[in-house]
């Protein structure tokens, strides 16, 4: 479960959410929205926030391709 899904399965704020992990919301946007990994110890909390309901896998599957340059 990725941390968007979290956070609407348990309704909570994102304020709420970053406080317990010990982040900033712009901080959790990006680990939410645009592809960021959370380095070691924020991963961590993240997994204990959140009961291991995310864990690191879930960044990994969920990270964006990279993107391709195409000439044309």
């Amino acid at each position: 479960m990725d941390l968007a899904a979290y956070q609407r399965k348990h309704q909570l704020s994102a304020a709420s959410l970053a406080a317990a992990i010990g982040v900033s919301e712009q901080a959790l946007h990006r680990y939410m929205y645009r592809g960021r990994i959370p380095q070691t110890a924020v991963m961590r909390r993240i997994i204990a926030a959140t009961s291991g309901a995310v864990t690191a896998n879930d960044f990994f599957l969920a990270a964006p391709a990279p993107t391709r340059c195409v000439a044309t």
